[in-house]
């Protein structure tokens, strides 16, 4: 099966996304399929179909940050066995927030890393994406192959109640964030650094 240009105009791309670690990186997750469908694009299931694939990171743990990798190279692999090498690879969650920098110069077979306080806006990220690939296909330009980096330092982020989301939990349940960060530098706990200082939604906008 041929691959499809992520690139081609004449339709919109299918973003596919695979998600790890905890309830907070699900909602972040669901936050990021809202906005590629605001943005008119379509939601896919599967890897191989999907023009750009989101990898939503976890950096809590080791062990979570080795899974994290595990991932994004598994879907390079998998790129390249589906004979799939126009496909986008983006790199999101906490992992990208915390060493998006270091893993700029170790993955370059990232094509973008997402922050935080991008989560809202990966429809336009996408696009921004999109536009990128089309001119240097155009140009033929290689000076500007670099992964696209889009991280914030500390994010502050939070999700409001009209924030548009794709439910990836069951029909009876769904997860209402509520606050995000943290404000205690435990010597244990990275928290703070991922995801900011504490801020918290007032009760009329948990409750509308």
């Amino acid at each position: 099966m041929k691959g499809t240009n992520a690139t081609d105009s004449s339709r919109r791309p299918k973003i596919g996304m695979i998600s790890l670690g905890c309830a907070k990186n699900l909602v972040d997750a669901e936050i990021m399929l809202g906005s590629v469908l605001q943005h008119g694009m379509e939601i896919t299931s599967r890897a191989e179909e999907a023009d750009v694939l989101v990898v939503n990171t976890c950096a809590f743990i080791d062990s979570a940050k080795e899974e994290s990798i595990e991932a994004i190279l598994e879907a390079h692999q998998q790129r390249g066995l589906n004979k799939r090498a126009e496909q986008k690879l983006i790199v999101s969650g906490c992992m990208s927030q915390r060493f998006a920098r270091e893993l700029h110069n170790e993955l370059p077979e990232v094509d973008a890393f997402v922050g935080l306080d991008q989560v809202g806006e990966l429809g336009a990220l996408v696009e921004k994406m999109v536009m990128r690939s089309s001119r240097l296909r155009d140009a033929s330009d290689a000076s500007e192959t670099h992964a696209l980096l889009f991280a914030e330092t500390r994010p502050t982020y939070i999700p409001d109640y009209d924030t548009p989301r794709f439910r990836l939990t069951p029909a009876h349940s769904v997860y209402v964030k509520i606050a995000e960060g943290c404000n205690h530098p435990c010597s244990f706990c990275v928290i703070p650094q991922m995801r900011g200082k504490h801020r918290s939604r007032k009760p009329e906008s948990v409750l509308a």
